[in-house]
C-alpha cells in the first residue's frame, strides 16, 4: 500500500482560496443583479420593427408595380376581396378605390380612341381630358365619397375630376364638366395597339392588369385600414398623382423626402415620429416615386438597470467567504505568534501544535526543534557553569590545603621554631612534597583545559598496544607488591596495532592503574585484560573496592569528582585524572566507561584497530 502525503504550499492554498472566492463573488453578482434588476427595470421603446414593417410594405408595392405578372401570380395567387364583392366581367360596379387621382394625372385620351373593355363586355365612352376609365369597373366615387354601384350592366361614362356619377345612367362623352367616375389606377399602355395583337391577347393582358390593380388596391386598403399608412405616387417633379384618402398632400419636396428617408434609415431615433419609405417605380410607362409613410409601431422592452447593490453584495460575499476560508489559517498563525511570545518570556517547556503539513506546520515543527535545541544548549551551559563553579571550588580547596601546609612549615623555618637541624630538614621536606603535589594539581588542570579546548596536538602513530601495556605493567609490579596487591595479566599473543598518540594513551592507562592501586581493597587483585571485538580492541582494568551507587558511577568521569570516602585521604588526587583520561580517549574517537559487579569495579577502554 502506497501512501502519498501531499504537502500543499500555503501560497497555492491562498491562490486557490482567492480564485474560489472570486468565482463565487461573480456568481453572487450574477444572481443579485437579476434580483435587483427585476426590481429596477426601465422601459426601452424601439421603433426599428415598425420602421422595417413600413419599408417592407413599400417594397411589396414596388414589386407588384414592377415585377412580372406570372411571378406574382405564382407567389401570391388570386386576390381575395374581403371588403367588397369582386367585380364580375358582366358589368357589375367595383368598390371605390382608396387612391384619388389628381388632375392632370394622365394624358388626355383622343375622342375616337378605343375604350377599355367593361365588365359587361361593352366599351366605355371616352371621357374628358385628364381622365380615363378603369378597366373592369363601372365607375368610381370622388374623394371621400361613398362607392356607387352600377345597376344596368353597362359601363358608366367617364366624367371630369371631382364629379360624381349618377347611379344607373350613362353620361355623355367629351364633356369636361360632366359627372364621371374616377379610375382606380390608370391602365398601362399596350404596346403595338389593338391592330397589332388579337382581341384575346388584349383581353388577357387587360385581365392581368386588372389582377395587378386588384392586388395593389387590396394591399393599400389593408395598409390604410389596419395601420393608417399613407401611400403617395408622385411624378419626378413631386406632384402627387395618386394618394390615399388619409393623405392631404398635392405636392411634395422630393429632395427633402429623399434626405429624410436616408437620415431615418441611418440614424434611428427612439422618438415617435412619422417615417417615410421612398422608392422609384416605373408604373404605367412613366417614372414615378412611391412614398409609403406612417407612424411606426413601437416595440417596448424592459431593460435591467445595473444596481450598486449588486456590486456591494458581490464584494461583501467575497470578503466574508475569503475571511471564512482563511480564518483557520489566520488563527493558526496567531497561535504561532502567541507561542513565540510565550517562549520569549523564558518558558522553554512550551511546544507548538503541529496541525498541518504545509509551511505553517513545518514552521511549527522548526520552532519546536529550535526551542528544544535552545533548551538543551541552555541546560548544557548551566551544567557547564555548575561544573565550572564546582571545579573552582574543588581546585581552590585542593590548592589551599598544600599552600597552607607549605606556608606553615616555611614560617616555622623562618621563625626558627625548630628544635634541631633534623626537625628543620623534616619541615623542609614536607613543604617540598606539598609543593610537588601542588605542581601536579596545576599541571593536571592546565592539561585538562588544553584537552577540552583541543589545543594539544596529537602525534599519532601505529603502536602495538600489547607491548606498550606490558611495559607499563612492569613499572607497577613493585608498587603493587608494596601495597599488598597482585596484578594479573590476560593479554593476547596476537599483536593489537592501534593508531594513537603514545604519550597521551599511556597517560590514560597510567591514571587507571594508579587509581586501582590507590583505591583497591588491600590485600587484593588487579586484573588487566585485553580482547578483540570486531574492528576494536577493548582493555579492561578491574579491582576490588567498596560498593558504589549508580549515581557515583556516572559521575566518576566528571571534573574534580571524587568519592567522599577518599576526599580526606592522604592519597587523594586532584580529581581530574579520569576527566583527563576521558578527554584523551574521545580525542582518539574511542570510548571509556565504568561498570560495577558486586564489590568489583571495571574500567573499559575501547580503541579502533589500525
Amino acid at each position: 500500500m502506497f501512501r502519498n502525503n501531499v504537502e500543499m504550499s500555503i501560497r497555492l492554498q491562498l491562490v486557490i482560496t482567492f480564485a474560489f472566492c472570486l468565482v463565487s463573488s461573480l456568481i453572487i453578482y450574477a444572481i443579485s443583479s437579476n434580483i435587483f434588476g427585476e426590481m429596477n427595470r426601465s422601459p426601452v421603446i424601439d421603433y426599428t420593427m415598425g420602421i422595417n414593417r413600413i419599408d417592407d410594405e413599400a417594397r411589396t408595392l414596388v414589386r407588384w408595380m414592377d415585377e412580372d405578372i406570372a411571378e406574382l401570380r405564382n407567389e401570391y395567387g388570386e386576390p381575395d376581396d374581403e371588403d367588397s364583392t369582386e367585380a364580375e366581367m358582366t358589368g357589375k360596379a367595383a368598390p371605390a378605390t382608396p387612391l384619388v387621382p389628381l388632375a392632370p394625372a394622365v394624358p388626355a385620351v383622343p375622342e375616337n380612341a378605343a375604350a377599355a373593355p367593361g365588365s359587361g363586355g361593352q366599351s366605355a365612352p371616352a371621357g374628358a381630358a385628364n381622365s380615363a376609365a378603369a378597366p373592369g369597373q363601372a365607375g368610381a366615387a370622388s374623394v371621400n365619397s361613398a362607392p356607387t354601384a352600377a345597376t344596368t350592366g353597362q359601363t358608366a361614362p367617364v366624367g371630369a375630376v371631382n364629379s360624381a356619377a349618377t347611379p344607373g345612367t350613362s353620361a355623355a362623352a367629351g364633356s369636361a364638366t360632366a359627372a364621371a367616375v374616377s379610375p382606380v389606377l390608370p391602365p398601362a399602355p399596350w404596346p403595338g395597339g389593338s391592330t397589332a395583337v388579337s382581341k384575346k391577347a388584349a383581353a388577357n393582358r387587360q385581365q392581368d392588369e386588372q389582377w395587378r390593380k386588384k392586388r395593389i388596391e387590396e394591399h393599400i386598403r389593408h395598409l390604410v385600414r389596419d395601420n393608417n399608412y399613407k401611400v403617395l405616387l408622385t411624378d419626378l417633379e413631386g406632384r402627387v398623382i395618386y394618394r390615399t384618402d388619409n393623405a392631404a398632400e398635392t405636392t411634395v419636396d422630393v429632395h427633402k423626402i429623399i434626405k429624410k428617408a436616408m437620415d431615418d434609415r441611418v440614424n434611428r431615433s427612439d422618438t415617435r415620429k412619422e417615417f417615410a419609405s421612398f422608392y422609384p417605380v416605373n408604373y404605367d410607362g412613366r417614372k414615378s416615386y412611391l412614398i409609403v409613410s406612417g407612424i411606426p409601431d413601437p416595440h417596448i422592452t424592459y431593460r435591467r438597470e445595473d444596481s450598486p447593490l449588486s456590486w456591494l453584495t458581490a464584494i461583501a460575499g467575497f470578503i466574508l467567504l475569503f475571511y471564512y476560508l482563511s480564518r483557520r489559517k489566520m488563527r493558526y498563525i496567531e497561535d504561532l505568534a502567541s507561542g513565540m511570545r510565550i517562549i520569549s518570556t523564558g518558558n522553554l517547556e512550551y511546544r507548538m501544535i503541529e496541525r498541518s503539513k504545509d509551511e505553517l506546520g513545518r514552521l511549527a515543527a522548526d520552532m519546536n526543534f529550535m526551542v528544544s535545541a535552545l533548551q538543551r544548549k541552555i541546560e548544557e551551559e548551566r551544567r557547564a557553569e555548575r561544573v565550572k563553579n564546582e571545579l573552582i571550588t574543588n581546585v581552590s580547596h585542593d590548592l589551599r590545603t598544600p599552600l597552607t601546609l607549605i606556608m606553615g612549615y616555611l614560617r616555622l623555618l623562618h621563625d626558627k621554631k625548630y628544635e634541631n637541624d633534623e626537625q628543620a630538614a623534616s619541615f623542609l621536606s614536607v613543604a617540598y612534597q606539598k609543593s610537588e603535589k601542588l605542581k601536579v594539581l596545576i599541571d593536571d588542570l592546565f592539561h585538562y583545559t588544553k584537552l577540552a579546548n583541543h589545543d594539544i596536538p596529537m602525534n599519532k602513530d601505529n603502536v602495538c598496544l600489547n607491548e606498550m601495556l606490558e611495559q607499563l605493567l612492569e613499572e607497577y609490579v613493585t608498587l603493587a607488591d608494596e601495597e599488598q596487591l597482585q596484578i594479573v595479566r590476560q593479554l593476547p599473543h596476537d599483536k593489537m596495532v592501534v593508531h594513537i598518540d603514545t604519550d597521551q594513551v599511556i597517560r590514560v592507562f597510567d591514571n587507571l592503574l594508579a587509581n586501582a592501586v590507590k583505591y583497591s581493597l588491600k590485600p587484593g587483585v588487579i586484573t588487566v585484560q585485553m580482547v578483540k571485538e570486531a574492528r576494536y580492541v577493548v582493555v579492561r582494568i578491574s579491582n576490588q573496592c567498596e560498593g558504589l551507587s549508580q549515581e557515583e558511577l556516572d559521575r566518576l568521569f566528571e571534573r574534580t569528582y571524587r568519592v567522599d570516602s577518599s576526599r580526606s585521604s592522604e592519597s587523594g588526587g586532584s580529581g581530574l585524572g579520569l576527566a583527563i583520561a576521558k578527554s584523551i580517549v574521545e580525542a582518539h574517537h574511542g570510548h571509556i566507561w565504568a561498570e560495577t559487579d558486586g564489590n568489583r569495579i571495571h574500567f573499559y577502554v575501547r580503541l579502533s584497530l589500525a
